[in-house]
């Protein structure tokens, strides 16, 4: 008497699923890195664009002023001059710019200009631009 197997078993069906389950969950993980490595990508283009707002507020500055105007190292310009006024408001999460002279005293100025903001996960991110200014 011969058996005919044309059906598959239950264990097979366990199996399949399994594999089917694995595949979905790598890819909805795959698609979610994607989702926070573009926002990641917009979140730098944002804080470059405030970099080069500010750098350009800088340069239209005269030299004689640009450290009373942009005081080295105070957060966020302080009360007489809020970069985030300059560069139409803040976007990202927490944003904070700096401007920073190493040595202020040297000709040409070195400008460094900085932005630190929390992406995602609640990471701190920094970014900085830097720029020289001769009188």
């Amino acid at each position: 008497m011969k058996k005919n197997n044309r059906g598959v078993t239950l264990i097979e069906v366990l199996i399949a699923a399994l594999v089917l389950v694995i595949t979905i969950g790598a890819a909805l993980k795959a698609y979610q890195y994607h989702l926070q490595l573009a926002q990641l990508s917009k979140d730098k283009a944002e804080a470059v664009a405030d970099m080069r707002d500010i750098m350009e507020t800088i340069s239209a500055t005269p030299y004689s002023q640009i450290t009373t105007i942009f005081p080295d190292g105070v957060v966020d310009g302080g009360a007489f001059n809020d970069y985030s006024a300059l560069v139409g408001g803040y976007i990202l999460d927490n944003q904070r710019m700096t401007v920073s002279y190493p040595n202020p005293l040297n000709t040409p100025l070195e400008i460094i200009v900085s932005v630190q903001w929390y992406g995602p996960r609640a990471r701190l991110l920094n970014l900085s631009l830097s720029t020289f200014k001769a009188e």
